[in-house]
């Protein structure tokens, strides 16, 4: 059994070669949301909460706009509850206490922090942030 890297799909399977025929029996895909070759190691004894130092200057992809989500928590409806919305409803909202939120790359964790308000728009001002994970 071996993995072969496809873009952002990891397959895993068996090649097996006879004569004049090469074969790739696939076991297992799953599709990755980033390149994990090049997500920083974490380090025993490694500071989490340390400023990234920049050690190289500007970077080619440094202009690269990404997609990034806030997420103030979760919860579970049922089909009922759903269809029973209605304005002024209140629903409980598991995950972070009130006022925090955390920011997310698909679903790879960031950091996390307080919503606060900039210039009468929300915004997150980060208490932590978590790279390399």
């Amino acid at each position: 059994m071996a993995t072969y890297r496809l873009a952002h799909t990891d397959c895993m399977g068996a090649l097996t070669m006879t004569v004049g025929r090469c074969a790739l029996t696939l076991t297992s895909i799953e599709e990755t949301s980033v390149d994990e070759e090049f997500i920083a190691p974490h380090y025993a004894g490694e500071e989490d909460d340390e400023p990234v130092t920049d050690v190289f200057g500007h970077e080619p992809f440094d202009e690269l706009s990404m997609a990034l989500n806030v997420r103030c928590g979760t919860l579970n409806l049922t089909l009922g509850e759903l269809r029973n919305l209605a304005p002024g409803a209140v629903l409980g909202i598991a995950g972070y206490a009130p006022g925090m939120a955390g920011l997310y790359y698909g679903d790879r964790p960031i950091g996390q922090g307080q919503l606060v308000e900039v210039d009468g728009r929300l915004g997150l001002q980060l208490s932590r942030v978590m790279f390399g994970r």
